[in-house]
């Protein structure tokens, strides 16, 4: 379980840095706040054209539908039928597909524009 979070975390950090550009990252020598940091984002996705900026929103939809929506999903079906069910690994399986196809999405969006 502690592997499955820290591959979670790791996409996430991919996807920011994805998004973001590496150059944000090498800028900053501390750490802001992350009020800063969504409004840093928002000003990134709004600087894109049109296209580009729906398939970033459409991409973290999917990531965050995965990371938030399944995750959640797979705790209640965990409390409701145990960790080694069909149920589980179904909600567990669909949380790793949308986080994939987010972060596919992503890379997709930003190699066309």
């Amino acid at each position: 379980m502690l592997l499955a979070a820290s591959s979670t975390w790791y996409t996430a950090v991919l996807f920011l840095i994805a998004a973001l550009g590496c150059h944000a990252l090498s800028r900053t020598h501390h750490v802001a706040d992350p009020a800063q940091k969504a409004w840093n984002f928002a000003r990134f996705v709004r600087g894109r054209p049109a296209e580009v900026r729906t398939g970033i929103i459409l991409a973290a939809a999917l990531y965050l539908t995965g990371v938030i929506g399944m995750e959640a999903l797979g705790a209640a079906t965990v409390s409701a039928v145990g960790q080694y069910s069909v149920p589980y690994l179904l909600a567990s399986g669909c949380e790793d597909l949308l986080e994939m196809v987010g972060v596919i999405w992503l890379i997709r969006t930003l190699l066309a524009a």
